[in-house]
């Protein structure tokens, strides 16, 4: 029986450490990280036929909260203090265009839902004058959606 050189010895090793590297890289790359919302998009986006072919609608969701509370932030942050929720009515038009196309009532934990085509939208939360203030955020809607925050402010210094 031949022995093997060193060479042949020490690539096989080599080779026979690697395998594993290989397999969790190949395994991570496939299976998303635990806690992932990569499921999401199977959830949230819907594809409705027409004549003219597919058109995708994307859920876009969000909530709207009223910032600050407290006339004075504090470290560590007091709980009492955090942001709340905010009950009112989000209007959703093409950016650029000032017909509505679609608004809703938020809830009482200040969360709205909206299900649109792709495309680039203008968010205007109806506010009170002079406060809450709230600003027009302008997104992109497209695939899955993280969910957007819009911070209304109370006035509060």
């Amino acid at each position: 029986m031949r022995r093997a050189d060193k060479s042949t010895v020490w690539l096989v090793s080599l080779f026979v450490a690697l395998i594993p590297i290989g397999l969790y890289l190949l395994i991570d790359s496939i299976i998303p990280p635990l806690g992932s919302d990569w499921w999401r998009f199977w959830d949230e986006t819907t594809a409705t036929s027409t004549e003219m072919g597919e058109v995708r609608t994307v859920s876009l969701s969000g909530r709207v909260v009223l910032g600050p509370i407290c006339p004075v932030e504090r470290i560590p942050p007091d709980p009492l203090c955090a942001p709340r929720p905010y009950e009112t009515t989000v209007e959703l038009r093409r950016s650029g265009e000032s017909s509505v196309v679609t608004t809703t009532r938020t809830g009482r934990d200040g969360s709205f839902r909206f299900n649109v085509s792709a495309d680039l939208y203008e968010m205007h939360v109806h506010d009170k004058e002079p406060f809450p203030s709230c600003p027009t955020v302008v997104i992109e809607v497209k695939g899955a959606m993280a969910p957007v925050e819009i911070l209304c402010d109370t006035g509060i210094r």
